[in-house]
């Protein structure tokens, strides 16, 4: 995929929308095609990892192994940005995310694309600014399912 089109979906792309033309030429040199069929796992809850994924084409599922029980937590579709929580802390994934249809994705180098956020001012600003917003959309959701859960539990 050329600079030139890796360039035009990320300006599509929600955490990339604010960047101007040269902020994305630096994002868009540090992106690697992958594919991944339908049913692998990209990423394993409670390993290392930096990677960092955008969605072009597909579903992904996200889930938690309790008690050997798959539990899905959300699905991500094109356009969403996962593992970006690797460049936040040097913490465990703390989710297992798998290919739930066959997908097209860029991919990143966490210590790449966190060293270019962090050597950039203002682009590191933009970026982690709606890498923040994505993540407190996400933990908004699980808090209103969780509420939910809990209500649902206090009626027996």
């Amino acid at each position: 995929m050329s600079e030139v089109n890796a360039i035009e979906i990320l300006k599509k792309i929600y955490v990339f929308e604010d960047l101007n033309h040269e902020q994305l030429e630096k994002v868009a040199q540090l992106l690697k095609p992958v594919k991944a069929k339908e049913g692998k796992t990209i990423i394993k809850e409670n390993t290392k990892g930096d990677d960092i994924f955008i969605i072009l084409d597909g579903q992904v599922r996200v889930s938690r192994f309790i008690n050997g029980k798959e539990e899905a937590i959300t699905f991500l579709n094109p356009g969403d940005i996962f593992g970006e929580m690797a460049i936040l802390g040097k913490q465990e994934r703390s989710a297992t995310v798998i290919a739930h249809t066959d997908l097209i994705m860029f991919k990143f180098k966490g210590k790449e694309f966190k060293s270019l956020l962090d050597s950039d001012i203002n682009l590191g600003f933009f970026v982690y600014r709606k890498m923040a917003q994505t993540l407190a959309k996400r933990l908004k959701e699980l808090d209103k399912r969780y509420h939910d859960i809990l209500a649902l539990v206090s009626m027996w």
